[in-house]
């Protein structure tokens, strides 16, 4: 019985990594997304600039062949310089609002992150303790109980085939929470 609730902290384990991995991408899409929206609102912009400077050039070539319309080359001047200073500003507050934004989120995530780490590696050391307990008592007990088994079948060791098979499904699992923890690190960079 205790083996069997082994195996279902195991999958459990397995479960709740599963579903951090998936909050991770989700994380990671969401960044994506902002910033293909930050390089459109950008393009859009240095488009906007280019259109006004196109239309300041051509004002200032009219006023050449017209020679009488210094009020309108001064009011697209202006526009010209205030649309590039909202611009720059532009620019500034959306670096300030992706870094800020996307620090909150992941720091969120990451805070939720560490504190699943933690009791990942709380249970993995009670299930750690608690599989070396099983192999002392399997030890013990398989001692009193050798000369039996080697008249019934010298080959079976039932018990230790799953206790390696536990063995085994916690290291993965360890080392499965490990890439994941890594990998949290370098998006936290």
């Amino acid at each position: 019985m205790e083996i069997s609730e082994l195996k279902v902290s195991i999958a459990t384990l397995k479960g709740e990594l599963a579903a951090a991995k998936k909050e991770c991408l989700v994380a990671t899409k969401e960044k994506e997304h902002e910033k293909r929206t930050l390089k459109k609102l950008a393009d859009k912009s240095q488009k906007c600039i280019l259109q006004l400077k196109t239309q300041l050039d051509e004002a200032k070539a009219a006023l050449k062949i017209d020679g009488g319309t210094q009020v309108k080359l001064d009011t697209l001047e202006s526009k010209v310089t205030e649309l590039t200073e909202l611009n720059r500003e532009k620019d500034e507050r959306i670096g300030y609002l992706e870094k800020h934004k996307i620090t909150k989120q992941l720091l969120e995530t990451f805070k939720q992150l560490k504190a699943d780490k933690s009791r990942f590696e709380r249970e993995a050391t009670v299930y750690k303790d608690r599989v070396e307990e099983l192999e002392q008592q399997l030890t013990s007990t398989k001692s009193h109980r050798q000369g039996l088994r080697e008249r019934k079948d010298p080959n079976h060791d039932g018990n230790s085939e799953e206790v390696d098979k536990l063995k085994d499904d916690l290291q993965q699992s360890n080392i499965k929470l490990r890439k994941y923890v890594k990998h949290c690190d370098l998006l936290k960079q």
